[in-house]
């Protein structure tokens, strides 16, 4: 059996280094497709709480403690801080406190309360609040399925931490009642899950714990 000559040889490793080459192309390429789509997401995030009026409005409420707010079409809320324990708090359907009434709207034609037991402007705080923490699920949702990471979320960051120390930024411990009260019976999932994790994270990056010896 004749052995392969020096051409044969050659042929053979060139063709192995234009497949490894071709892979690795390949490889770089997919990647850049995947930033490319991540980015997308990203960016469609952002715009879309940066447009949501509602979601605007309750940022307004988690970063200041007293301002006006008007949404487009409706009515001026003349918001201030204690107004989130009134307008945040369960109203139970049932003498056993199992049944929480259920989201209300805040399209009333007066300042009367309706038949849900909401004021106008409690109404309209149950819906920016609403539309904030639903939004966190959804950006739960695609970190769950792995479309984003928590390193491309830098932007939520700030008002994730405002969403989860809300009485506790405003120096209110009824307020941070009130909220995680909300969060719980109104099953906001995704947003709880996205907060707990995130702590996690910072206590990981930080080294820091709830415990320390001295």
């Amino acid at each position: 059996m004749s052995q392969p000559g020096i051409a044969d040889i050659i042929f053979k490793y060139a063709t192995g280094i234009i497949a490894i080459t071709g892979f690795v192309i390949g490889l770089v390429q997919y990647r850049r497709a995947q930033n490319w789509k991540k980015a997308e997401i990203i960016l469609g995030l952002i715009d879309s709480f940066k447009s949501d009026p509602e979601i605007q409005a309750d940022c307004l409420m988690l970063d200041w403690d007293q301002r006006e707010i008007q949404l487009e079409g409706r009515t001026m809320l003349s918001f201030r801080n204690e107004m989130l324990i009134s307008g945040l708090r369960i109203i139970w359907m049932d003498a056993d406190k199992r049944i929480p009434l259920d989201a209300v709207r805040s399209d009333a034609t007066s300042e009367r309360e309706s038949d849900t037991g909401f004021p106008c402007d409690e109404a309209l705080i149950r819906d920016c609040f609403d539309a904030f923490f639903d939004y966190f699920d959804k950006i739960n949702a695609f970190r769950r399925s792995a479309l984003v990471e928590w390193k491309d979320l830098s932007y939520f960051v700030y008002w994730l931490e405002l969403g989860c120390k809300v009485g506790l930024n405003k120096s209110n411990p009824a307020i941070q009642d009130t909220v995680n009260q909300y969060l719980t019976v109104y099953d906001f999932r995704g947003f709880l899950e996205l907060s707990k994790d995130y702590q996690r994270q910072s206590v990981v990056l930080t080294g820091n714990s709830s415990t320390s010896s001295k």
